[in-house]
Order: structure tokens, then sequence, then C-alpha cells
């Protein structure tokens, strides 16, 4: 509920660093990945989605193709984001987990400048590099506010 305690607790007591701000997401890496963890500015204390790193485009492909087999739609995607430049897509999985499939993340290190809001803009229709898709379904915007944190941790809301 306090994005800015959450951004110093993270920074300086597990020692991740920022590596670009966006209009609603701080992204944090721990090591050469270009980010490790995303902080989101709204949609209250959620679990947005867990990202699974494949090791290539194909894999990315193959799975996402395994999952539509098994009956889940694509969500959003395939794409391309701006920060971190990785390939994506995403799914809902059981209980209506958000999932996303990564990767191709950029590489970074000590000479990276972390960008700003003004370094991530997209043309008119757009929300990454490809533009295949215009934005995630209204299912897969919804589905992140079914993990909650509370003071005790987290809970699952049912999904409508």
């Amino acid at each position: 509920s306090d994005p800015e305690a959450t951004f110093a607790g993270f920074r300086d007591a597990l020692g991740f660093t920022l590596s670009d701000t966006t209009r609603k997401m701080r992204f944090l890496s721990c090591g050469r990945d270009h980010h490790s963890v995303v902080l989101g500015f709204g949609g209250g204390t959620t679990l947005n989605h867990i990202a699974f790193e494949m090791p290539d485009l194909d894999s990315i492909m193959r799975g996402a193709g395994r999952l539509r087999d098994d009956g889940r739609p694509i969500e959003w995607g395939p794409g391309r984001h701006g920060p971190g430049n990785n390939v994506f897509c995403y799914f809902l999985g059981p209980e209506n987990a958000p999932i996303e499939y990564t990767g191709e993340m950029q590489q970074i290190d000590t000479s990276y400048r972390a960008g700003t809001p003004d370094d991530w803009k997209w043309p008119p229709g757009r929300v990454d590099h490809w533009g295949i898709m215009p934005k995630a379904t209204e299912r897969m915007e919804k589905a992140g506010e079914n993990y909650r944190f509370t003071e005790d941790g987290w809970r699952l809301d049912e999904w409508v």
C-alpha cells in the first residue's frame, strides 16, 4: 500500500537496483537481467502475474500452443515489452492465475542508465514494440486483482 516504502525495502534491504521507470511501474534488477521484480503504482496491493522465463522464442511459442491446446486462450501477446525488451505471452492458468511466458530478457550492467516514463511512450494503439495485440484482455486485466496481499499475507478472491 506504500509504493515508496516497498521500493526502498527492495533497494536498501535486498540490494535491488532500479533499471527503468514507466508511468505505472518500476523495474528492479538483482543481476544481469533487466528486471526480476516489477512494482506497480496502481491497482492496490495485488500480485499482477507470475512470469516463467523460457529459454528462447520458440519455447515461448510452443508453450503458448500447449496452453491453447488445453483450452487457455492467449490473453495478451505475443509481443515484445519496452523495458527489458523481452518477448511475452500471457495466459490465465489454474485458479485463473495470471501467467506470463517470457524470454530474451535484456542483459544489463552497471553502465545501464535507468529510463524514465518519457523513454517509454508508444505510438497510438500500441502497448509494446510489435503491436500485434493492442492490449491485454479484460479477463487478464481483472485476474491480477484476485491475488491480494493483506497484512497477514495474501488471499485469493473469488473470480467472477
